[in-house]
């Protein structure tokens, strides 16, 4: 993010902030761009939107810049891509993870993303434990639906492994 300088990012999936903490710091020292949280708030701990707010606001980043929506990916993102098209530069996603859950976040994120711009998809390890969110026909669910967009829309890709959860990501 400091790097990249982004305009917009969104974050699907913020629990209590972790990963938009470290992206609202990065944002604030660029001092532009703008954060939009996606969270059903159905995390453990409840925390969103109330601590994740919290959390977020205490990297400097200016409620101006920070927009927290509390409902469920697959009816919000499809509302807000018709809002947001082809204007968002990183779309981060890590909600819910099965299959169909996967598929529907990155295929309803392409929309608003601008030409150059990345989908990155946390928790595409094969070797990942999903309990309940894996099934018979898609053991390895996360993985399979960043496979399965990346084929189907000829995008360019990489994974940056880690020692357990790994990153998926998707060039415009």
């Amino acid at each position: 993010v400091k790097f990249y300088e982004p305009k917009i990012i969104i974050e699907i999936g913020t629990n209590a902030g972790g990963t938009a903490v470290g992206i609202a710091r990065a944002l604030a020292e660029n001092g532009e761009g703008r954060l939009i949280c996606i969270d059903n708030g159905e995390g453990i701990p409840k925390s969103f939107p109330g601590l994740a707010q919290k959390n977020i606001l205490a990297t400097g980043l200016g409620s101006d810049r920070l927009e927290l929506i509390c409902g469920d990916s697959q009816s919000v993102l499809p509302r807000l891509a018709s809002r947001l098209k082809r204007q968002v530069d990183i779309c981060l996603i890590d909600a819910a993870h099965t299959y169909e859950a996967a598929l529907n976040d990155i295929e309803n994120s392409i929309p608003m993303m601008r030409k150059n711009g990345f989908i990155l998809v946390h928790d595409i390890a094969a070797n990942l434990d999903l309990g309940a969110e894996a099934s018979l026909d898609h053991p390895h669910p996360v993985l399979e639906a960043f496979q399965k967009v990346s084929t189907d829309h000829h995008f360019e890709w990489s994974i940056l492994k880690f020692i357990r959860k790994h990153l998926g990501i998707i060039k415009i």
